[in-house]
């Protein structure tokens, strides 16, 4: 279907780059998240390292 529509019409830089903009910015966003989700993790794993050294000093 792609195939079809690239043929029945002409080429257009200034869609294409508006396309590719899209794209990293929709990457951008996804990027930030991963990030934020990985700051998250970090926290958690510093609290689960903190809870087991505070038990292993309690016993």
């Amino acid at each position: 279907m792609n195939n079809l529509l690239f043929q029945t019409q002409p080429w257009q830089p200034a869609l294409h780059l508006q396309g590719d903009r899209r794209i990293l910015a929709m990457l951008l966003v996804q990027l930030e998240e991963i990030e934020e989700q990985s700051d998250s993790l970090e926290q958690v794993r510093t609290a689960l390292l903190d809870r087991i050294t505070s038990i292993q000093e309690s016993q």
